[in-house]
């Protein structure tokens, strides 16, 4: 992963990238962890990029949903972090996230508010809609992914 992450440039002198990190949160009034399997953050502030992998054949936790509640967990990380810094709330932050099923990445804009993670951390349903957007590469109908780019579900 390091020489991805270089060649990336993801991991530099303003970004850092980690690993495993829990991201404490709170949801309906209970304070939890978001376990981010990797994320690049600004050294000195926000978390900027979130990635999942799937691990339904470890346990049955959906990957889309942990993303979405890691996003919203950074989310409160990043509002922490700027209070700290006496900086201003923020009032919305769109998190890249992916996905990955294997070795097959989904892409996705997870839109944060503020409106949503008072709502969160509450329990309740926000007035408005939060729009989470998708993006599934798609795979040629000449070109298969080779069996090593598939979860196994895929296969059968």
């Amino acid at each position: 992963m390091t020489l991805l992450e270089r060649f990336m440039e993801y991991d530099n002198k303003k970004r850092i990238v980690s690993t495993r990190f829990p991201i404490p949160f709170i949801i309906c009034g209970v304070e939890t962890k978001a376990e981010v399997d990797i994320y690049v953050a600004m050294k000195s502030s926000n978390i900027l990029l979130l990635l999942q992998e799937d691990k339904r054949l470890e346990n049955d936790k959906d990957p889309e949903a942990q993303v979405i509640a890691e996003a919203i967990a950074a989310f409160q990380e990043n509002s922490k972090i700027r209070s700290k810094n006496y900086q201003e709330h923020l009032d919305k932050m769109i998190f890249p996230c992916i996905t990955m099923i294997g070795t097959f990445p989904i892409f996705y804009l997870v839109p944060v508010t503020r409106e949503l993670n008072e709502c969160v951390k509450r329990g309740l349903y926000p007035e408005n809609i939060t729009t989470i957007y998708r993006h599934t590469p798609t795979v040629p109908h000449d070109r298969h992914p080779l069996p090593g780019m598939m979860a196994r579900h895929w296969l059968h």
